[in-house]
């Protein structure tokens, strides 16, 4: 899941138009904390259905990473590695993957510029309900910079996703929205569940 998750987040940022904004403030992250600092039991106990359930997961480099290895946009852009958590009860996975993706701070700047205007033309095209993802609903959101949460719908199939920019990381949510859950409690917990989690990143990791 952890691998299929961070393709996902590519492939579905990519589609989103999802740009990464510098931060006015705020020092860069050196090192990210485990996925247990990150999604503690009380941020984990937040998904809806999943009580109990725990964060599980590791900080894999670029070079560990099959899928971005051979990546020259991002060894250019300083790419360091990502932390790909999921959330897991008794082994039993559930549909909630996170993924944290860190840069070095001055290598990133120029690639997180180029991609400001493509978010923009992005949410323009949402705002004006031109889309052919299947999105449902959509909101921008206070975590971090550039902050956005879709609901998708793929032949009766929702997912919610989530991202946002935090000084030099980026941050993807993928929930698999189970059918007990309707879409406006879905995009209420996408929506508290970034911020969330861009407060514990900030708290528990190390900065420069």
């Amino acid at each position: 899941m952890i691998a299929a998750g961070a393709v996902a987040g590519v492939l579905v940022a990519g589609l989103l138009g999802f740009a990464v904004w510098e931060s006015a403030g705020g020092r860069p992250y050196a090192e990210l904390a485990s996925c247990r600092d990150v999604l503690p039991a009380q941020v984990v106990d937040t998904v809806p259905g999943a009580d109990g359930a725990r964060a599980e997961g590791e900080f894999v480099t670029m070079d560990e990473q099959e899928w971005y290895s051979d990546d020259a946009e991002l060894e250019e852009a300083g790419y360091i590695g990502q932390l790909s958590c999921y959330v897991s009860d008794d082994g039993e996975e559930w549909g909630l993957v996170v993924n944290a993706s860190l840069f070095d701070h001055e290598r990133s700047r120029e690639y997180f510029e180029d991609t400001v205007q493509e978010m923009e033309d992005r949410i323009g095209d949402l705002d004006r309900g031109r889309d052919d993802e299947d999105v449902l609903e959509w909101a921008r959101t206070p975590a971090g910079d550039g902050g956005i949460v879709t609901l998708h719908d793929y032949d009766g199939d929702r997912s919610a996703v989530a991202a946002f920019q935090d000084v030099n990381v980026q941050v993807y949510v993928h929930y698999t929205v189970p059918g007990d859950v309707d879409d406006a409690e879905a995009m209420e917990f996408m929506e508290d569940f970034s911020g969330q989690l861009r407060r514990q990143l900030s708290r528990t990791s190390e900065r420069a």
